[in-house]
């Protein structure tokens, strides 16, 4: 139930806030790809992990395209075919949109059949440090990476989340979903 009630929460917000975006083209900003995140931790036996982000090669296309088919494959539930491509976005995005693909892609590992909520913090946290997205988006990341983090039992860090998201402007009722947080 607590679940559902944070899964509603979400695509609320995801609502509220999608009608604001402008639409994904190569041509906004600056022609400057963004820079991938830092390299992914290393295995128990000294290997090193690869993560969806790092991309042996670079690809090439519409980062407008690229977004569109992957709402279209998220939403068939072909989770798996969106990430990627949602990864193949964010490798042809400029800077002014990676958080897009970022947050779109965190948004699919937490609504996956088995979520992967490590993936959808990473991704997430990637947004806030590069700090590229607008004020008004950046609170609302924030309200997700703390309703995610309070779902995997850090409250005080959900709690810290929220409090920087009300910092930013994010009104109290869409912080639905962050419990015990004053």
């Amino acid at each position: 139930m607590k679940r559902l009630l944070l899964s509603a929460a979400l695509f609320v917000s995801i609502t509220a806030f999608a009608q604001t975006y402008p639409k994904y083209t190569n041509e906004a900003g600056t022609p400057k790809s963004t820079s991938k995140p830092p390299a992914a931790r290393l295995k128990s036996d000294g290997t090193e992990m690869r993560s969806e982000t790092v991309m042996p090669s670079r690809i090439t296309g519409d980062f407008q395209e690229i977004m569109e088919r992957a709402v279209i494959q998220n939403k068939e539930h072909n989770y798996a075919a969106a990430i990627s491509l949602y990864t193949q976005a964010l490798n042809v995005a400029n800077e002014e949109q990676a958080w897009r693909a970022l947050v779109s892609r965190a948004t699919t590992y937490q609504t996956m059949d088995k979520p992967n909520l490590d993936k959808a913090i990473r991704d997430l946290t990637t947004i806030i440090d590069a700090q590229n997205a607008p004020q008004k988006q950046l609170a609302y990341i924030y309200t997700c990476r703390g309703r995610i983090l309070q779902e995997m039992g850090d409250i005080a860090g959900g709690c810290a989340d929220a409090l920087k998201a009300k910092e930013l402007g994010l009104p109290v009722a869409l912080m639905a979903g962050l419990e015990g947080c004053k």
